[in-house]
């Protein structure tokens, strides 16, 4: 964890930002796989993480924002637990190490809440992606789970948002620590790449890499020979020369920030004619989005640029056809680019996608739709000096979109199908970097993984 002085001016910003009320962040609880003793890997909620640094579960932490008090809410250890699990750290000496000197048993949380709802404070959540959490907040604001959508604060959604947003130099070397350990992965997968290799292999030294740097992996990483799933989960197939394998991975760092590396790779070490030639407009296509990114620019400038960039190269290869401002707005690049150029990078890998306004289905909260165009990279939003981003243009050959496509004659004003048939065994070709939004443009904190 950082310094308990970064926690609290964190914790600050939101009381001086919201000024009334109670804030109540919940952490997370331990998820079972198949009963209560045999759990998931713990990882706690980015946002609480952001505010009270501690990796622990069954914690709930209340800013006041009244009187500026913060207390946590959780349990020491029973001491029959003490017989598993070893000697714990109290909780008292967990919270003092993020700057919090006041703590109270988890089952006292109902009973503050109770007062506070009492006294007509309001009490600011946001929204969540955990049901059981859903359903312990419902709880304590004693209303149904199907109601909760109506108590998002709008204000503090923004706040935490706006806050996080922006990434300070001790989280923008955590991100870099990331990109680190994620740089020596590459750097085994490149090593290693030989044809009769099995995905699966590759993925074993990955995690071999990440025990040893005492991590995990940020997300599920993506090691496939078809790359044109953008999803791919699978590691059971065996690597053929002529074949493309795309990787998509990172870990995080000690304090659980993320990277997010893609590189696409022959597997006998040489790109076809055909290869080279789509390798060579997804890489022009990221080197210009780079080039465009600078504080005050919009990110729906650099998305459509990257379409842009995208259809006009497969343009040369014959492959699109037509005027490339007219397909770009009827979205005929989608059957070649159907992703976003890009998302936000820090304690989650898609950094706060989980803050998305969930509640904008319902009338009564309205208001939340202005805010949303800082949950995520949305078309609208503006990007600001110490923004970190993803930059990760693709092309990719789906044969079922494009057959569904084909049948259809969809777009083929724009789009030269007879010619596609060429392509329709290639795959799929992404580059991802990370990227820091600086004053003078972009710097690129990924550009030494090959």
């Amino acid at each position: 964890m950082f310094s308990p002085n970064t926690y609290i001016e964190r914790r600050n910003v939101l009381i001086q930002t919201i000024k009334s009320g109670i804030i109540l962040l919940l952490g997370h609880k331990n998820s079972p796989i198949n009963h209560a003793h045999q759990t998931y890997p713990f990882r706690q909620d980015s946002t609480f993480l952001y505010y009270f640094g501690l990796n622990l579960p069954n914690l709930a932490g209340i800013i006041d924002t009244a009187s500026g008090e913060t207390i946590i809410f959780g349990n020491d250890a029973h001491p029959d637990e003490l017989i598993w699990f070893g000697p714990q750290t109290k909780l008292a000496e967990n919270a003092s190490k993020v700057g919090i000197y006041k703590t109270q048993d988890i089952a006292t949380l109902a009973i503050f809440i109770k007062t506070a709802l009492r006294q007509n404070r309001q009490i600011h959540i946001i929204p969540e992606y955990r049901y059981d959490t859903l359903v312990t907040i419902a709880k304590l604001l004693h209303i149904s789970p199907e109601k909760i959508a109506l108590k998002y604060s709008a204000t503090l959604l923004h706040a935490i948002v706006n806050q996080r947003s922006y990434k300070s130099a001790a989280e923008i070397n955590e991100i870099k620590a990331a990109i680190n350990i994620t740089h020596e992965m590459f750097k085994t997968a490149n090593d290693m790449l030989n044809e009769g290799l099995y995905e699966y292999e590759i993925l074993a030294e990955f995690q071999k890499i990440a025990t040893h740097r005492q991590t995990k992996f940020a997300f599920t990483p993506i090691i496939s020979v078809h790359g044109e799933f953008l999803h791919n989960f699978n590691y059971h197939n065996q690597l053929k020369s002529g074949q493309l394998l795309l990787i998509d991975a990172g870990v995080e760092s000690k304090n659980h920030y993320a990277a997010d590396i893609t590189r696409t790779y022959p597997i006998n070490r040489s790109f076809n004619t055909q290869q080279k030639a789509i390798y060579d407009i997804v890489s022009q296509t990221q080197k210009e989005a780079i080039a465009a990114i600078k504080s005050g620019i919009l990110y729906k400038t650099i998305h459509l640029g990257a379409a842009r960039c995208i259809f006009n190269g497969l343009k040369a290869l014959g492959l699109t056809t037509g005027d490339t401002e007219c397909a770009i707005q009827a979205g005929a690049h989608k059957l070649f680019f159907p992703h976003k150029i890009s998302h936000m990078l820090g304690l989650d890998t898609h950094d706060m996608s989980g803050l998305r306004g969930h509640a904008t289905d319902h009338n009564e909260n309205a208001h939340l739709t202005n805010i949303l165009k800082y949950t995520t990279l949305t078309m609208d939003l503006e990007l600001k000096t110490n923004f970190c981003l993803t930059i990760e243009p693709g092309i990719y050959f789906i044969p079922i979109l494009i057959d569904r496509w084909e049948s259809t004659k969809k777009f083929q004003e724009f789009i030269n199908y007879s010619e596609l048939k060429k392509f329709r065994d290639f795959g799929g070709i992404r580059i991802e970097d990370d990227i820091l939004v600086t004053s003078e443009g972009a710097k690129n904190l990924s550009i030494n993984i090959r």
